[in-house]
């Protein structure tokens, strides 16, 4: 599988682009009955801090609170032709404090 991993990031200790697309392929290696990926997938990942996330959180879902990600998949017809997969808003503050919360590395 050939995927395209883009990155926004603000932060400068945020991992590198390789490693966000050995993630995102072993997530997509898994069984996956309701969605058919292409050979050639194509992913946007943006990083935030806890400020733009609520920013989106209020936008898209009308939330008054960060939150730790964000998933704006594209129309599986289009996914199907294109291998567009979406775009991921992730916010490393939120992550960072519910895996200390939760005692994960």
């Amino acid at each position: 599988m050939d995927v395209t991993v883009y990155v926004d990031r603000n932060q400068a200790d945020a991992p590198d682009d390789d490693s966000f697309r050995v993630w995102v392929i072993s997530a997509l290696s898994g069984n996956h009955s309701n969605m058919s990926i292409s050979d050639s997938a194509e992913l946007s990942i943006q990083l935030v801090n806890s400020d733009q996330m609520t920013e989106f959180n209020v936008r898209y879902r009308d939330k008054h609170a960060d939150t730790n990600v964000l998933s704006f998949p594209v129309a599986a017809d289009l996914q199907n032709r294109t291998g567009l997969l979406g775009d991921l808003v992730l916010c490393d503050e939120v992550i960072n404090r519910e895996a200390a919360e939760q005692a994960k590395p």
